[in-house]
């Protein structure tokens, strides 16, 4: 079971789909967004990126290959003792979980 908390950047997101490209081709092998457990989508009124993670993600923690593929380093997975403090900086936003 997953323990660490998926957190994005919306000023460092620039909704580019690397996250959810790799995603997909490590589980279906394919590059879809359907395969994907990471979905990246425009906020309906900000236009802003915005990341959402599947609960069914599996990866081991500190092994997701979702970090890599961002070159922008808009995503984060953090250990749980440390989500509260990543909730007091300004630029950092917990995934909504899928």
């Amino acid at each position: 079971m997953k323990t660490n908390i998926p957190f994005f950047s919306r000023k460092l997101c620039t909704g580019c789909l690397r996250c959810e490209m790799s995603c997909s081709l490590l589980k279906t092998k394919e590059c879809s967004r359907e395969g994907s457990l990471v979905k990246v989508f425009l906020h309906p009124y900000l236009s802003t990126p915005m990341v959402s993670v599947s609960i069914q993600c599996d990866c081991p923690d500190g092994q997701e290959k979702c970090l890599p593929a961002c070159n922008q380093e808009a995503l984060k997975f953090v250990p749980q003792e440390e989500s509260t403090m990543m909730l007091t900086q300004v630029e950092w936003f917990p995934c909504p979980i899928i």
